[in-house]
């Protein structure tokens, strides 16, 4: 394993932890509603996700994270579509610097 992909898991794990903990606090909501039909928010975990799906009446999820970043815990195509959901994932470099408009 290169040592670009170690720094990359070591971030992401890091930042997952921190993210948790600042939710677990109350400092911090998983998810929000931008839009009367948008949500934005951190990954969506396998185990809480059909709760907060029925909720909030999701039907479609975008992904934005990066390939590495889609653990056995979270939300994936196969999960979604299983679940009668649309799925797009578009994959875009994290941590170091917003998007290019080619991401």
């Amino acid at each position: 394993m290169e040592i670009t992909h170690l720094v990359k898991e070591f971030v992401f794990y890091s930042s997952l932890a921190y993210g948790l903990v600042l939710n677990h606090l109350g400092l911090r909501p998983w998810y929000s509603r931008i839009e009367p039909n948008l949500i934005v928010g951190g990954l969506p975990f396998i185990h809480s996700w059909d709760a907060i799906a029925s909720r909030e009446n999701i039907s479609h999820v975008v992904s934005l994270v990066e390939t590495f970043e889609v653990k056995p815990f979270v939300l994936n195509r196969e999960a979604a579509e299983a679940r009668g959901l649309r799925y797009l994932a578009l994959p875009v470099c994290d941590f170091i610097a917003s998007p290019s408009i080619d991401q």
